[in-house]
């Protein structure tokens, strides 16, 4: 008797399943853990991608020049080992980062700096869900609240404090004010293909921003797709 074929929605599954699809690195919000990215990160694999989930560090954004650097040298190392094991020496298979809030935009900027040119030219895109447009204090402090969506009154509590450390940790760390001048000119001369989500009712990071962001990518030759909501949350 001839085994009976699985259904064909399995073998769409399965041929989808080839490594040959690409990576994906999904950055997350602050203070998220795996599990948060978990459903994201099957999002991804259900479609073929070999997908990994970078929990949010608030380290980075306060020390880019130790941790952030460090973070992305890690990061940058791992998509290149795995890009190697999957696809081997002469692999064109696409990477793709998906960014999550400053945390999630602070993560990208030290891992495309940390990426060998080789590899740096392989990143196909980028998926943005309310990506910071800034990575300062003041949009760091709005990031920290944003992790007690649950409850902000814990956030509103906690936030100065917050954002009192970071400004003495910027007082003694005069690269820490540089860093979102740096931020800015790493998502402008990297990455050409750009999918923006934001709503204009975001309280923690403003469309404004994110507005001005796409268009001074556009201005420099970018594709970017944005789409901006009239409603929703953070």
């Amino acid at each position: 008797q001839q085994p009976t074929p699985p259904p064909k929605h399995e073998q769409q599954h399965r041929s989808m399943a080839s490594p040959s699809r690409g990576i994906v690195c999904v950055f997350g919000w602050m203070m998220c853990k795996p599990r948060h990215l978990q459903k994201i990160g099957n999002w991804w694999s259900e479609r073929g991608f070999k997908a990994g989930n970078v929990a949010g560090d608030p380290k980075v954004l306060f020390f880019p020049d130790s941790v952030g650097r460090k973070k992305g040298q890690d990061i940058a190392r791992k998509v290149t080992e795995l890009d190697m094991e999957l696809h081997g020496s002469n692999s064109n298979a696409p990477v793709f980062f998906h960014v999550f809030s400053g945390q999630g935009g602070a993560t990208l900027a030290h891992t495309l700096r940390s990426m060998p040119a080789s590899h740096r030219s392989k990143v196909a895109g980028i998926v943005t869900d309310c990506m910071a447009a800034k990575m300062d204090i003041d949009q760091a402090t709005l990031g920290f609240k944003s992790a007690f969506h649950r409850a902000p009154w814990l956030g509103s509590l906690l936030g100065p404090p917050f954002w009192l450390a970071g400004k003495a940790v910027e007082a003694v760390d005069p690269r820490l004010k540089q860093w979102d001048e740096e931020y800015h000119e790493l998502l402008m001369a990297s990455v050409n293909r750009w999918q923006v989500f934001h709503t204009k009712t975001d309280r923690y990071v403003p469309h404004n921003l994110v507005t001005e962001l796409v268009e001074a990518k556009r201005a420099v030759g970018g594709d970017v797709n944005y789409k901006l909501w009239e409603d929703g949350a953070h």
